[in-house]
């Protein structure tokens, strides 16, 4: 089932002098001034932003892929699919994602812009893993930490009780020799 219907161009407008000048970035700015030469849509000048240039209704915000594909936004668009290929929405976290794919390689589904399922689910597997076994050590190095700072406010508690003792003794003995 090839998707014949979409066919389009998409035309990259940039921003105008950013090719001659470093410090102006790419992206598109709509020009102001009086005599500007874009904004006049002169010969020979970069295109100006219209209307005219935007894509079909029926093409718009769809995945250029030449099958006819079903856009997936949680798992219970998987039911009652009449389509072959899948896409899955970009706003989909990993946890869905994981899930979404393990049901469509149970139903047979082809995933765009995923090659290989099984390859895929292992090194998400991996790296989940390894950020847990990451999280595992900084939170053992966080406990060392708290212990050693819990014995160190221990110790200066004890030495500033120690301390006052010595402290008020010498006052002590200070007041009973002015006395005499």
């Amino acid at each position: 089932m090839e998707n014949t219907n979409i066919k389009r161009k998409k035309r990259k407008f940039i921003r105008y002098k950013s090719i001659n000048q470093v410090k102006l970035k790419g992206g598109w700015r709509r020009v102001r001034g009086m005599h500007n030469k874009v904004r006049l849509k002169k010969k020979g000048h970069i295109h100006k932003v219209s209307i005219g240039y935007g894509t079909k209704k029926e093409t718009r915000n769809l995945y250029n892929s030449m099958f006819d594909y079903k856009l997936i936004k949680n798992l219970n668009d998987l039911n009652n699919l009449d389509k072959k290929y899948i896409l899955i929405s970009k706003s989909i976290g990993l946890k869905k994602k994981i899930e979404i794919l393990k049901k469509a390689k149970e139903l047979g589904l082809n995933v765009i812009r995923i090659k290989d399922i099984d390859s895929f689910l292992n090194t998400v597997q991996d790296n989940l893993n390894k950020n847990k076994q990451k999280k595992e050590k900084k939170q053992q190095k966080k406990e060392v930490y708290q212990k050693k700072a819990e014995e160190k406010s221990k110790e200066k508690k004890e030495v500033k009780e120690e301390e006052k003792i010595e402290q008020e003794k010498e006052e002590k003995r200070k007041v009973l020799e002015a006395k005499q």
